[in-house]
């Protein structure tokens, strides 16, 4: 964890890399300068001073996490909707639960999903 003291400093730092990508015409980098600098105001928002990042994710309509014990998440970060050793993975996906939690997940205010540091977005038409 960076402390607040730090900020400055990462601040810098931030500069300098993207100042030397710009020069080495970004080739190490693969990431926008903004999501590089979502990395100084993610740590910035646990010491209020500003909102956390906003990020794209559709991972709970997308995606899914099985654990090695068998639970099943709707995303890492998120509670428990089933194990696979009590019911197919179709079935906790479709139960009356897991549908409700998608129906009903605003991401711009569920505590998780805002100090979430993921940002996992997949066109529903990807093949991994």
């Amino acid at each position: 964890m960076i402390g607040e003291h730090e900020l400055p400093e990462l601040k810098d730092v931030i500069y300098h890399v993207l100042d030397e990508a710009t020069y080495l015409n970004k080739r190490f980098i693969a990431e926008s300068d903004a999501k590089i600098w979502d990395i100084y105001n993610y740590y910035a928002a646990f010491y209020g001073l500003n909102p956390f990042p906003y990020k794209k994710c559709n991972a709970p309509w997308v995606s899914t996490v099985v654990e090695a014990d068998g639970s099943v998440r709707p995303c890492f970060f998120h509670d428990t909707i089933g194990n696979i050793r009590n019911n197919s993975l179709a079935e906790i996906l479709n139960n009356q639960a897991a549908t409700d939690f998608r129906r009903t997940l605003d991401m711009s205010t569920n505590p998780t999903c805002v100090k979430c540091v993921c940002s996992l977005h997949l066109s529903p038409l990807a093949t991994l």
